[in-house]
């Protein structure tokens, strides 16, 4: 799905794709995107996608106030199975 919106969802830098079998889902996140587009906001985006037919569940723009520079990371955090 993401190839398709090409330069749009682009990360040049910083991406993790990571199935999530309980849900049967993929959590993707792309931080740079725009990275190359001078003085505009570089965006994060976080995605959960349905594994089989390929449907965006979930989108989120992560806006950054400092042009050019790149988010860190995003990941999934289970409490309960951090707790255990």
């Amino acid at each position: 799905m993401e190839k398709e919106r090409g330069y749009d969802f682009y990360s040049p830098i910083t991406s993790v794709i990571e199935y999530q079998k309980d849900r049967d889902t993929m959590f993707g996140f792309g931080g740079s995107i725009n990275l190359f587009d001078v003085g505009q906001p570089t965006i994060g985006k976080i995605n959960e996608i349905d594994y089989k037919t390929k449907e965006v569940k979930v989108e989120i723009d992560v806006l950054s106030d400092k042009p050019n520079q790149t988010h860190y990371r995003a990941l999934l955090v289970h409490p309960q199975q951090m707790f255990k």
